[in-house]
């Protein structure tokens, strides 16, 4: 809240706009996370405000806590989720490099590539990931994901990653390894209206 005590009176503000020499400088406001940008003009009404995030900063940001570790895994987790890489790609630095299996990777743009490929292929593709250990600036991970292939054979696919992250909290690089195991209908865990979080993954699959 802006203090009343930083508003000019009238008569000032006359003075103000009458000297050839000073003009009146807007009174701003900022807060962070999200950035927030309010700018006051001495004209009525003459107001802009701003509520976005840069799309360079990805919050929650390192070094790292057991709370902001776990929060970065679940919005990696929707993010992936959508299916979308052009959306994915904005998660990860411009020249993030990527090991996914045996497929290396730098920069977004093959990124982009890579998972569009990958969702052709990867049919009814829905994910989960769990924290597994993380440090100031890194964060493993365990998932799975079920997909299903051009002849409606059904996958389950198993696997670790290891994340790095920049200071700005996008990710700048990415390890991957992962095993495919043919699943039947029957024994699919994320099914359509099921929420990925809720289902309970035995001792045996972690």
């Amino acid at each position: 809240m802006l203090s009343s005590s930083r508003y000019k009176t009238t008569s000032t503000l006359t003075s103000l706009l009458s000297s050839p020499t000073k003009a009146p400088s807007p009174l701003r406001l900022r807060l962070q996370q999200p950035s927030l940008s309010l700018s006051l003009t001495t004209k009525p009404h003459h107001r802009t405000m701003s509520t976005t995030t840069p799309s360079s900063t990805k919050p929650p940001l390192p070094p790292f806590t057991h709370a902001t570790a776990l929060l970065k895994v679940k919005a990696a987790q929707d993010l992936w989720n959508t299916r979308d890489p052009s959306l994915v790609k904005n998660g990860y630095t411009p020249d993030s490099i990527w090991r996914n299996r045996d497929t290396f990777l730098q920069g977004t743009e093959e990124i982009v590539k890579f998972l569009t490929e990958k969702w052709s292929v990867e049919n009814g593709y829905r994910l989960r990931k769990e924290l597994f250990a993380f440090t100031d600036d890194k964060i493993a991970v365990q998932f799975w994901y079920e997909w299903h292939d051009a002849s409606s054979q059904w996958w389950r696919t198993y696997g670790l990653e290891d994340w790095t992250f920049a200071p700005d909290g996008r990710m700048r690089k990415r390890q991957m390894s992962a095993n495919d195991v043919k699943i039947s209908d029957e024994e699919r865990w994320f099914k359509e209206g099921v929420d990925v979080n809720a289902v309970e993954i035995g001792e045996k699959h972690w």
